[in-house]
């Protein structure tokens, strides 16, 4: 697992966002999970919303004029962050053995 923690302050507030990432496999196909983490302000966990997909092995690394965005597999799902929130935690948990590449990930207010 890997996360990255983003302080609510530099988020609009609370309500309905989407959060996204578009992933890639290195080899063969592989299950992924991409989870927001709402923690409080003394790291205790509030929620945790997640989305688990299933990255093709056609999501194999490219090269030359083939575009890499195309090549990934776009996960996204929705959260209501919380007023009592004071971290998210973007989480990104492998469920099997494929290495994989993260090309972007995001949050947009609805």
């Amino acid at each position: 697992m890997i996360y990255q923690d983003v302080p609510v302050a530099q988020i609009p507030g609370p309500g309905l966002y989407t959060y996204a990432a578009t992933i890639r496999s290195e080899s063969g196909s592989g299950t992924i999970r991409l989870s927001i983490v709402q923690l409080d302000a003394k790291g205790a966990e509030l929620s945790s919303d997640g989305t688990t997909a299933q990255v093709n092995e056609r999501n194999e690394r490219f090269s030359g004029a083939d575009s890499v965005v195309l090549s990934g597999t776009f996960v996204s799902g929705t959260v209501v962050v919380s007023p009592k929130a004071n971290v998210l935690r973007f989480q990104l948990s492998p469920l099997s053995g494929e290495t994989f590449d993260l090309i972007d990930v995001w949050l947009i207010r609805n």
